[in-house]
């Protein structure tokens, strides 16, 4: 997807958005447009990142586990010729690391995937308690173990 910024403050909100959405990777350049056309850079960035592609096939390549790519292209102010690029990657395992880094479920803003998330932490406490039981009741059992082997030596 390519999305056209007209200022500064539109792009931090772009930028804000893709990355509440699960955009982890990124780069950012600036490409000086006096020498080469901005168009034969967008075409070749389209053809590597597939950037032509609709909201439903973007969702079904996340999906099927593939990444997505974010195109923000705003030109600068003062300097016509020079256009600020971002480029955000979202891959299927981003929402890991939005959960990691402090993004709540309720940024996101997809009902399905919110629902997915708060399954997921539920789980995921559910496994954290049976994994703290099964270590306690293994220390128990090591600590049977030494004080039989302790009775067979005397």
């Amino acid at each position: 997807m390519i999305v056209f910024s007209p200022n500064g403050k539109y792009t931090l909100q772009r930028l804000a958005d893709h990355v509440a959405n699960g955009a982890y990777f990124y780069t950012h350049f600036s490409f000086d447009s006096s020498q080469k056309s901005i168009d034969d850079l967008l075409e070749k960035l389209t053809a590597r990142y597939d950037l032509n592609q609709t909201p439903r096939q973007r969702t079904y390549r996340l999906e099927k586990g593939l990444p997505i790519c974010t195109l923000i292209l705003q030109r600068e102010v003062f300097n016509p010729n020079l256009w600020n690029l971002h480029l955000l990657f979202t891959t299927p395992k981003s929402r890991d690391f939005n959960l990691q880094n402090g993004v709540t479920v309720s940024k996101i803003t997809k009902i399905k995937d919110r629902d997915k998330i708060s399954n997921y932490k539920k789980n995921l406490k559910i496994l954290i308690g049976l994994s703290q039981l099964l270590m306690l009741k293994l220390q128990r059992f090591k600590s049977t173990l030494v004080t039989m082997k302790i009775y067979n030596l005397s």
